[in-house]
């Protein structure tokens, strides 16, 4: 359309709803194929493509220029499938539009979200993709090739792919259910625990709160922390569950004041009878490490 005259222009502006009234799918789509990529479309003609048939919408969805972030949200929320897939295809999807697609699309539109370079995600919206559809193994694998996943996120995957392995021993006969759900939770914690290990700091406290939440901070979790000799991560966890500063938190367990720490333990929500064995590894573990 940039190459005609402005009499042309307004002839063809006047022609354009005549198409989108023609009963032949067929025309609308060819006008949809002719318009699609163009900024000078008429915006009125191309929103009213969108609400075509889905795979003439899916066109101007995926590719138009002229739609608005708000547009582009109101057709996720209202669209279906052919919306979702197309419009998770675009070649920018900004952080507003890749969230409601976390939301609402299915599996196969978030696969082409993820592997999407010109889409941008908020880290908590990545975290709801992976409760949500973390059980489907081709989006589990999408999302941990993300560099900037975040450890809630992966951790949740962790569980997924526990539980899918889970039901995959049950079903061929190679475990019974009292063992599947043994070997699954302890393998777990142990993966919870490497992923703990390698949460920057910024990031540890949301995920210590993720864990909490989960009902994943357990005495097993944080005496694996202690033995692995991560005595940072150990404070951190306690001062989230006591309620203070891990400053504070840091200060009681370097003292060497069992005392103290044990005040300190016992405002937690671990098991009491739990105390000896995580005052045994504190000892080891500072001593090992020479903490002062």
């Amino acid at each position: 359309l940039p190459e005609l005259t402005q009499e042309d222009h307004e002839f063809a502006d006047a022609a354009l709803p005549l198409l989108l009234d023609d009963p032949h799918a067929e025309v609308r789509a060819a006008l949809a194929d002719a318009l699609h990529k163009s900024p000078a479309a008429p915006h009125h003609i191309i929103m009213a493509l969108a609400e075509d048939k889905p795979d003439i919408a899916a066109k101007v969805l995926g590719a138009s220029p002229l739609f608005m972030d708000a547009e582009l949200v109101h057709w996720v929320q209202r669209g279906g499938r052919a919306h979702h897939m197309a419009i998770a295809s675009r070649n920018i999807v900004p952080e507003i539009v890749a969230r409601e697609i976390c939301v609402h699309a299915d599996e196969g539109a978030c696969r082409v979200l993820l592997t999407n370079p010109g889409a941008t995600f908020l880290a908590d919206d990545l975290v709801l993709l992976a409760e949500r559809l973390g059980g489907d193994a081709i989006l589990r694998t999408a999302l941990l090739a993300l560099p900037a996943l975040p450890a809630a996120a992966r951790h949740i995957l962790i569980e997924h792919h526990a539980e899918a392995l889970k039901s995959l021993a049950q079903e061929r006969g190679w475990l019974n259910q009292t063992a599947a759900d043994r070997i699954c939770t302890e393998a777990t914690q142990k993966a919870s625990t490497v992923v703990a290990l390698k949460v920057d700091k910024q990031e540890l406290p949301g995920f210590i709160e993720h864990l909490i939440a989960r009902q994943q901070l357990t005495p097993a979790f944080l005496l694996r922390c202690l033995c692995s000799g991560n005595i940072p991560l150990f404070e951190t966890c306690l001062a989230q569950l006591v309620g203070i500063q891990t400053k504070r938190m840091r200060s009681i367990v370097r003292s060497g004041n069992m005392a103290a720490f044990s005040a300190a333990y016992r405002k937690s929500s671990l098991p009491e009878g739990s105390f000896d064995v995580f005052a045994a590894a504190l000892s080891v573990t500072c001593q090992w490490e020479s903490l002062p």
